[in-house]
């Protein structure tokens, strides 16, 4: 039934957000190119030399275990946190909670308001269906909340409209909002709390016949496509598949560069106008978090964005200050990947930026929180890579002096997205926290003794069943770099035993799963028998000296080379690992620096990728000339650098033309929108013989949303690394084919 609902235009289950620029940089970074080849396929889950479709319910395998050990159930269906906020006078906390659900493969996204610190939870309401981003995340809604508390305002989805609801907290009843034609982007409350303002995209009605126009005339080949994605029907836009449309670096549907409409409905009669200019100045204002007294060379140089990567300022209405995160280029000494700075500005002066001196309020994140009472000291998150976590400090003003409140050794809020900042109440710093022994809970933060309090935790039976042992470990390349990352022993760990290692990339945030790109439960591997180390990638290449005699390509493929050699050496010198059996995942950037270790390496004996390819001869066809995308392809590559020519750098980093030189067994897992960018390497190395195989499935993103399919990818990658690194295969009757089709893939070793 679900299947049907999901290969249907209106868009019913999963659910995202434009909000998550963090992500977005890291694929521009170094995985544009996978994004670019997609494709529209029919109903099913389509792979080449085989064909298979995952059934609408789920028997569990040998895969799901008891119920104190950890299944790929409990990672699918792990519940996480899409919004938090606060109202003061009532100290009532809000949060959007989102629960995948194998079975009905949907998402169940509620709003939950709790009294603190009773820990009494008021209400428990419906949230809305589910909104997808083309990335493949959650959609994050901040709520809002009136001075009196009466009321919870939030967007939500419903009959395929995207408008404001607000909740009666006396009643306990639901009221919609607005009635836009067109799906309402971001809203406020007035000043006065008496309306709502509020963004609107085009109306729905002029994107349906901008569809059907298009559908009509047929689609011109032009500089507007993302022509490597399906050029219908292959962007998610507010529970709609819509076309995709070039906007600069971020894509949109056919009528996202129409002038969006700015209206203000008044929450006494429900009755609505046209913002006027001054309404409007002041949403861009409250949305993007800025002051409009910022000096606008400072604006230029400080990366506060509306969509949540990075810190806008906190104004004080008490003092005239305002505390902001700043690039930390020139102003203070910094190590390991360490980006923004804490400082401060004054209205009296506003051209003189104040910032901290002290090394803690440099890292690779930070946000300001919230001024003490007496308006002398700024609380605020640092998140430090080289400490492993996300921690709360307070920063004195006048002495300079910076104190510890509270550490963490996983994820503290949400440092990439606005919505899930830790909003206060009574000096207490409400926050989402999680870490690689802890499944996400929310809890109260005293930010003067840094004492903990839990307040919701829908996560309790996983936390109180998760046993196994993890540490954090660092080690250095020889290229000098420092890397980090979280190990994850086997169950019943044996210090004289060198257990098969699995790699997981490229960013290892909080409870592990599957590093950034979900590839490999990393908990369930380890209740099967692996070690399993999540690399925190160090992305800081340019700061050292790497040569780039190794290869004429990015520097940045050559230093992941050198991040996993080390790993794997020192592991294996410590007795942890058994070198000869390593496996490894890979998203994104990571299934680009995976690719170009497999043409030059052995140190993978089986990977589980969801693309393969760094520089292919088979994407000449995506790259329209003098687009911007096809010269970042170009530049990155360094195609024209120092003369180089497009077929060198084929010749030096393809997969495909560097086939013959592979040896390791390859699994793919990729999404129609996707699949294009990976065919010519697969097809290069199944005419070289070499043991690859690669199923695509509908309807998906750059991530997996679909509960189901999520599911499906981590089970098969499971069996796939049992089989290939510890001779295992499931007794699942079911999984026949899918053995039979293995051991011939394992046959043609040798022969390539």
């Amino acid at each position: 039934m679900w299947l049907k609902q999901f290969r249907s235009n209106k868009f019913t289950r999963g659910n995202s957000s434009f909000a998550d620029l963090r992500l977005f940089s890291n694929l521009m970074f170094g995985s544009y190119h996978f994004d670019a080849l997609f494709s529209w396929l029919p109903d099913g889950c389509i792979f080449l030399a085989a064909l298979s479709c995952a059934s609408p319910f789920v028997e569990k395998s040998e895969n799901e275990q008891s119920l104190d050990q950890i299944s790929v159930s409990d990672i699918v269906e792990l519940a996480s946190f899409s919004g938090i906020g606060a109202c003061k006078r009532d100290s009532l906390i809000a949060m959007r909670i989102d629960e995948p659900n194998i079975q009905s493969n949907s998402v169940n996204h509620r709003w939950v308001v709790v009294k603190w610190p009773l820990g009494k939870v008021v209400h428990d309401i419906d949230a809305g269906d589910s909104l997808v981003h083309w990335i493949g995340s959650y959609e994050l809604e901040k709520p809002n909340w009136p001075t009196d508390c009466g009321w919870l305002y939030y967007r939500a989805l419903r009959n395929g409209e995207v408008q404001v609801w607000g909740l009666n907290i006396q009643t306990g009843k639901k009221r919609r909002i607005t009635r836009d034609e067109g799906n309402v982007l971001a809203f406020h409350l007035s000043p006065d709390e008496r309306s709502i303002i509020y963004e609107a995209d085009a109306p729905r009605h002029a994107i349906d016949e901008a569809e059907t126009l298009q559908y009509e005339q047929g689609t011109l080949i032009d500089k507007t496509l993302y022509n490597w994605t399906p050029l219908f029907s292959s962007l998610p836009v507010h529970g709609q598949w819509r076309t995709m449309r070039a906007l600069g670096l971020l894509p949109g549907h056919l009528r996202a560069k129409d002038q969006k409409r700015y209206r203000v409905v008044s929450l006494d009669d429900l009755s609505t106008r046209n913002a006027d200019e001054s309404e409007t100045a002041a949403f861009h204002q409250r949305i993007s978090g800025g002051l409009e007294w910022v000096p606008e060379e400072l604006t230029k140089n400080t990366p506060w964005y509306p969509n949540g990567y990075g810190s806008p300022p906190i104004p004080n209405s008490t003092n005239g200050k305002a505390a902001l995160s700043l690039h930390v280029r020139g102003m203070i000494e910094t190590g390991f990947r360490q980006k923004y700075v804490l400082g401060w500005i004054s209205r009296e002066n506003p051209s003189s930026v104040q910032h901290c001196q002290d090394k803690r309020c440099a890292a690779e994140r930070i946000i300001p929180l919230n001024w003490s009472q007496d308006d002398k000291t700024i609380f605020f998150i640092s998140e430090r890579s080289i400490d492993w976590g996300a921690n709360i400090l307070s920063w004195t003003l006048s002495s300079g002096e910076v104190r510890m409140i509270y550490e963490s050794d996983g994820a503290l809020g949400a440092l990439s997205n606005r919505s899930l900042r830790c909003p206060i109440i009574d000096q207490k710093a409400i926050c989402t926290v999680s870490n690689h022994g802890a499944p996400p809970q929310v809890i109260a933060i005293d930010l003067n003794s840094g004492i903990k309090t839990s307040i919701f935790d829908p996560n309790l039976q996983l936390r109180k069943n998760f046993s196994l042992k993890t540490k954090i470990i660092t080690w250095t390349d020889k290229f000098g770099r420092n890397h980090n990352g979280i190990l994850v022993f086997p169950r019943d760990y044996d210090e004289s035993v060198q257990y098969p290692l699995i790699i997981t990339t490229y960013r290892c945030p909080g409870f592990l799963t599957g590093g950034s790109g979900d590839g490999g439960p990393e908990y369930v591997l380890a209740e099967h028998g692996f070690m399993v180390l999540c690399i925190d990638s160090n992305d800081d290449y340019p700061v050292y000296e790497i040569t780039s005699k190794e290869s004429i390509g990015p520097t940045r493929y050559v230093a992941a080379l050198a991040e996993y050699e080390s790993a794997i050496s020192m592991l294996a010198r410590n007795g942890l690992a058994d070198p000869a059996r390593v496996g490894a995942t890979g998203m994104s950037f990571s299934s680009q620096a995976v690719s170009f270790v497999l043409a030059r390496s052995n140190i993978f004996h089986s990977v589980a990728l969801t693309n393969i390819g760094v520089f292919e001869p088979s994407w000449r066809m995506f790259r329209i000339p003098d687009t911007n995308f096809t010269q970042a392809i170009l530049m990155d590559v360094k195609v024209g650098e120092d003369g180089y020519t497009a077929d060198q750098v084929y010749a030096d980093i393809s997969v495909s033309r560097r086939a013959d030189l592979v040896s390791t067994a390859i699994l793919i897992q990729t999404s129609d929108r996707e699949y294009l960018g990976s065919l010519g390497a697969v097809t290069s190395l199944m005419a070289s013989r070499k043991p690859v195989e690669m199923h695509v499935f509908p309807d998906e993103t750059h991530r997996f949303h679909q509960p189901i399919h999520r599911y499906v990818n981590f089970s098969r990658n499971v069996d796939w690394f049992r089989f290939w690194l510890q001779d295992y295969e499931d007794r699942n009757p079911k999984k026949a084919a899918q053995y039979e089709r293995w051991r011939k893939l394992r046959a043609l070793g040798g022969e390539g």
